[in-house]
């Protein structure tokens, strides 16, 4: 037998371990990227700090109405990042706002990418809860969102008092406790 065989062999078995320890690195969650102690990494669940004034913006509504964010001027409400080709979001989006037709969590507007009208059924038509769909990623970038979905919980002022990605209701739950009460008073909350 000739030499080239076994060269094509060996090939293929060092591909095929490559692809395998490239699987395997892959298969980290957003819990162990944000535990991380690598500021490359960690700045994936930074995003805008507490304290912060939540950034002024607008978006394309339902029903071809923009969205303005000034519309929830001394409200506390949440700010949720999702995107549909997200698994995780795909079932927090229809938790978060089933909590918030319940009243168990301020009103919610829903930042989305992707054309309105193209986003699941069950992310729209929630009373107190806008579903906007950013034009680019203009709105993810003023909040430093990096990965959805992401959590912001703004106080009647205007102010970011909570924040973070997140996959399950129960973490959104934790954020608005976290949040609870609090009002940001001074330079940043006015």
């Amino acid at each position: 037998m000739t030499l080239l065989p076994w060269v094509l062999v060996a090939l293929l078995v060092g591909l095929v371990t490559w692809l395998l320890l490239a699987l395997a690195g892959a298969g980290r969650t957003i819990a162990e990227l944000r535990d991380a102690p690598d500021e490359a990494v960690r700045h994936l669940s930074a995003g805008i700090t507490p304290g912060t004034l939540a950034p002024a913006f607008s978006a394309d509504g339902e029903e071809d109405v923009t969205f303005d964010a000034g519309e929830l001027s001394g409200m506390r409400h949440l700010v949720v990042f999702a995107d549909p080709e997200c698994a995780a979001c795909a079932t927090l989006v229809p938790d978060v706002l089933d909590e918030v037709r319940e009243r168990r969590f301020p009103a919610v507007v829903l930042v989305s990418r992707g054309e309105m009208g193209t986003h699941p059924a069950t992310w729209r038509g929630a009373a107190r809860a806008r579903l906007v769909s950013e034009r680019g990623t203009e709105v993810s970038d003023a909040f430093g969102v990096d990965v959805t979905p992401t959590v912001f919980v703004i106080d009647e002022g205007g102010a970011v008092v909570a924040r973070g990605p997140v996959q399950t209701v129960e973490e959104v739950a934790e954020l608005v406790a976290e949040g609870e009460g609090v009002r940001i008073v001074g330079a940043a909350g006015g």
